[in-house]
C-alpha cells in the first residue's frame, strides 16, 4: 500500500546515521519510536475528534488494484504533499530490517527522496516520489 502523506518529520541526521551504521542507532531509533507515538496520537485524535480526514482513507484500504498492482491511497486534495509517499511494504516478504535496503534501492533506482524508515508498526518508508516512480513501485511485488 502506498498513500499520500499528509504531512510528517524526518531529519536527515537520523536517515544517515541509519544508513551508515548499517541499522538504527539509538538516536534514530527515538526518533523513531516519537514518530510512531505521534501519528499513533494523531490517528487517535482524528478518530476521537470525529473527523474523516485520516480515518476514512485509512479505515477503506482497497486490497489490491485490479490489475495486480499495489494499492494507491491518496490523502484528501487540501492536506495532501504533493509527490509526498508512505511506501508499506509486505512483511511476509520484506522483513523490518529489509526496509532501510527498499528505500535505499528507490532512491538510487527511482530516484526518490527517502525522509524516514519504518521498521517496528509497519515495514516501510516516507519519500517524495515521481510519479513514474510511484507507478513502478506499485509493480513491485514487495509493495503491499
Amino acid at each position: 500500500m502506498m498513500s499520500n502523506l499528509s504531512g510528517g518529520f524526518a531529519t536527515k541526521a537520523a536517515k544517515t546515521d541509519q544508513y551508515l551504521s548499517g541499522g538504527a542507532d539509538v538516536g534514530s531509533q527515538r526518533w523513531m519510536n516519537w514518530g510512531g507515538l505521534l501519528l499513533t496520537a494523531l490517528l487517535a485524535f482524528t478518530l476521537l475528534a470525529g473527523r474523516s480526514t485520516a480515518a476514512n482513507w485509512l479505515g477503506q484500504l482497497p486490497a489490491a488494484a485490479p490489475n495486480g498492482q499495489a494499492p494507491l491511497v491518496l490523502a484528501p486534495a487540501a492536506q495532501a504533499v504533493p509527490n509526498r509517499y508512505l511506501v508499506v511494504l509486505r512483511s511476509d516478504r520484506v522483513f523490518a530490517a529489509g526496509a532501510a535496503g527498499k528505500a535505499m534501492q528507490a532512491e538510487q533506482m527511482l530516484g526518490a527522496t527517502v525522509h524516514q524508515v519504518y521498521q517496528h508498526a509497519l515495514t516501510g518508508y516516507a519519500a517524495t516520489l515521481s510519479d513514474q516512480a510511484v507507478q513502478t513501485l506499485r509493480k513491485d511485488a514487495d509493495v503491499a
